[in-house]
């Protein structure tokens, strides 16, 4: 269900997706000493190199106990060469956070190739469709999650024989389709949006970098293709784009307006409105602190990522791929019904003098429970187009 909810109004836009994970060490683990965080290597160059190296390595999080990071390198031939990527890396400089390498049993391409078998490998596949719920890389515990509605051992049976040791079954609820109101143009994200299917929330100004075309993104299952978006009555544009494929992603994009660089944040009856200044590249499990607006429920940034590139079946059947879940750490709703399609962004303190900024993240999807996913946005954008940024 849906619901139109409050409105907005605002004024102020330049463009601007890794995603990895996995498990704690199971064999010896080596701490690396951590330099002032301000002076050292930041987490997201690490996981570029995880990302870059899938076979070598098993993947990277953050540690929601000690805040460090963890990286993990796949136990075989290639382990001496990781390793020495990673001394690479710190030759020159010290990790900005305490930095643990450890040895895993399972790279990340090979979780990668067993989640992707998940919605049809036989014998599993035909009993396991009516509850399949959710399936992803477990970056924490280096094995591939796979959520069912209803575990039952005959299920841990065939998931054992079809995967082997490696497929780890529990039991979760199916997500349901996540879905603030007198904006004028130019058109600020985080707003109310009326479509055809029913009222979401408006995500980031997006530019087709080739053509100079500016629009908005929002979630694909808000609106067809065609069809008018409006806030308070008022048209906003019309949905260019469109993507709701079962497996894939799940994002819209819109144009005939004009729309800023900034999206609403704070409660639902506040008009404070942020820039987004920047994209955000990397997402980790053990992240805390992503701020998920919607036209429903406001703002809130009591958040922890719990999981990263799932793939969520929702209560629609239609499975969508390549999400990010995130939990409120308050155990509320993080999202409401009527918040599709808003931000996802990440606020940056200020540093030296420098003020404070905002860097996009991605567009709210669904829900179940204090739980939300969300799409990296940079990750679902077609070829060409990027975040605005420039006011």
């Amino acid at each position: 269900m849906r619901i139109l909810l409050r409105s907005r109004s605002a004024r102020g836009a330049v463009l601007a997706a890794v995603v990895l994970s996995t498990v704690p060490g199971q064999a010896r683990a080596e701490a690396i000493s951590a330099a002032p965080a301000a002076a050292g290597i930041q987490p997201a160059e690490f996981a570029r190199l995880v990302a870059a190296r899938p076979a070598d390595f098993g993947g990277a999080y953050l540690d929601p106990a000690s805040g460090g990071l963890v990286v993990q390198v796949h136990r075989g031939a290639r382990a001496g060469a990781a390793r020495a990527a990673l001394a690479a890396l710190t030759a020159t400089r010290r990790a900005a956070r305490p930095l643990t390498v450890t040895t895993v049993e399972h790279s990340y391409a090979e979780l990668a190739a067993l989640r992707d078998r998940v919605p049809r490998a036989a014998p599993w596949a035909a009993a396991a469709a009516p509850v399949l719920a959710e399936w992803g890389v477990d970056v924490v515990h280096n094995r591939v999650a796979v959520g069912v509605t209803a575990v039952t051992p005959r299920l841990r049976a065939l998931a054992r024989a079809t995967f082997g040791p490696a497929v780890e079954l529990h039991r979760v609820e199916r997500s349901r389709r996540a879905s603030r109101v007198s904006d004028t143009a130019p058109w600020s994200g985080g707003g109310v949006i009326t479509t055809d299917l029913g009222s979401c929330t408006s995500g980031f100004a997006v530019q087709d970098t080739i053509t100079g075309l500016i629009g908005m993104v929002t979630a694909g299952h808000c609106a067809t293709a065609g069809s008018t978006i409006s806030n308070n009555g008022v048209p906003q544009g019309v949905v260019i784009q469109r993507d709701l494929s079962d497996g894939g992603r799940d994002y819209a994009i819109y144009t005939g307006s004009t729309y800023l660089n900034r999206i609403y944040t704070g409660p639902v009856d506040s008009g404070e409105t942020r820039m987004i200044s920047g994209l955000e590249l990397i997402v980790l499990v053990g992240q805390t602190g992503l701020c998920f607006v919607g036209a429903a429920r406001g703002a809130s940034c009591d958040t922890v990522v719990t999981e990263v590139d799932v793939c969520v079946r929702f209560t629609d059947d239609v499975t969508t791929c390549g999400l990010n879940r995130a939990a409120n750490t308050a155990d509320v709703p993080l999202t409401r019904p009527g918040d599709s399609g808003g931000p996802v962004y990440l606020r940056h303190g200020a540093i030296g003098g420098v003020s404070e900024t905002d860097t996009a993240v991605g567009i709210i999807v669904g829900s179940r429970g204090n739980t939300s996913v969300f799409h990296q946005v940079g990750a679902v954008l077609p070829l060409g187009y990027a975040v605005l940024v420039i006011p």
